[in-house]
């Protein structure tokens, strides 16, 4: 009410659904374009610049092949950083500095601040040597990535796998202790009872699995987290077992307890985790709609 005519017009436009939904779309068509531009970058030989300009003494003196960045690229960034700047704009002339309240808004200004910095090095064509050691532009480049990540609140059902992701954080630093743990305990079983059997030649299968994976600690640790994520495990498990079939027992148990048991039983703690937080937000959605209506 506080707003004018104007403002009531932007903010009930600003506030539609299909506003958010077409910032949503700009963005993953800005995060194509991105790709492409890195792709051709990462495709410059050695020796040559963005605009193909290549220092033959460099490339031992054999002309390289080099393809400039698409013109269309460029033009179509510079169409994405206005369409930025004006949304920017609009929640600004709409809500004033109150606006920078929120945390995402502050986010925007960040981006097209980096944006603006980077297109005014771009068009300065500032090549110092200063600014290629701290790696200042590629990092206001890199910073136009970061656009990708307000991609998760305009759409309501990504932003609820983004949340059910953050609140599964502290579970999983527990679950990396705990497999840690379990992977050290086995690792110690696994040195003690799997080595290099003397009586064998030296090229024997079994002796060459058990240098390679039960020699040291490091290697021990190295494979079971092999064992752990079923990586090509066959050849490891299958000559020591054949020399000792107690062994069976013991690989048996590392893929029961860490890849089944214990991964299970994760599973089943996010997902009563993911459905508390789900009562919880319904909870809040009918309170929200409860005194709406009582105004």
């Amino acid at each position: 009410k506080s707003l004018g005519r104007t403002r009531q017009v932007l903010h009930s436009w600003i506030s539609w659904s299909g506003f958010d939904t077409a910032i949503g779309i700009v963005i993953i068509g800005n995060a194509v374009t991105i790709g492409l531009e890195t792709h051709y970058n990462a495709a410059i030989p050695i020796g040559c610049d963005a605009s193909c300009t290549c220092d033959v003494a460099a490339t031992d003196e054999v002309a390289p092949v080099c393809e400039r960045l698409p013109l269309w690229l460029s033009v179509v960034d510079y169409g994405f950083f206005g369409i930025y700047l004006i949304e920017f704009g609009l929640r600004y002339f709409t809500y004033g500095c109150s606006v920078l309240k929120s945390n995402w808004v502050k986010f925007d200004l960040f981006l097209v601040i980096s944006s603006s910095m980077d297109l005014i090095l771009k068009f300065a064509d500032i090549q110092n040597d200063v600014l290629n050691q701290i790696m200042l532009v590629r990092m206001l480049r890199l910073a136009r990535l970061a656009r990708a990540v307000r991609l998760m609140v305009q759409f309501q059902t990504l932003w609820q796998l983004v949340q059910g992701l953050m609140h599964s954080v502290t579970t999983l630093l527990w679950t990396f202790l705990l497999v840690m743990i379990i992977i050290y305990i086995f690792a110690i079983v696994g040195i003690e009872f799997i080595t290099i059997d003397p009586a064998l030649p030296d090229d024997h299968p079994y002796n060459i699995a058990a240098g390679d994976n039960f020699r040291g600690f490091g290697d021990a640790i190295l494979t079971l987290l092999q064992c752990f994520s079923f990586d090509s495990i066959g050849a490891i498990y299958r000559p020591l077992i054949k020399h000792k079939i107690i062994l069976f027992f013991y690989f048996m148990s590392v893929l029961l307890i860490l890849s089944i048991a214990l991964m299970n039983l994760v599973t089943a703690v996010m997902v009563n985790s993911s459905l508390d937080q789900a009562s919880e937000d319904k909870d809040a959605k009918k309170a929200w709609e409860a005194a709406k209506k009582k105004k």
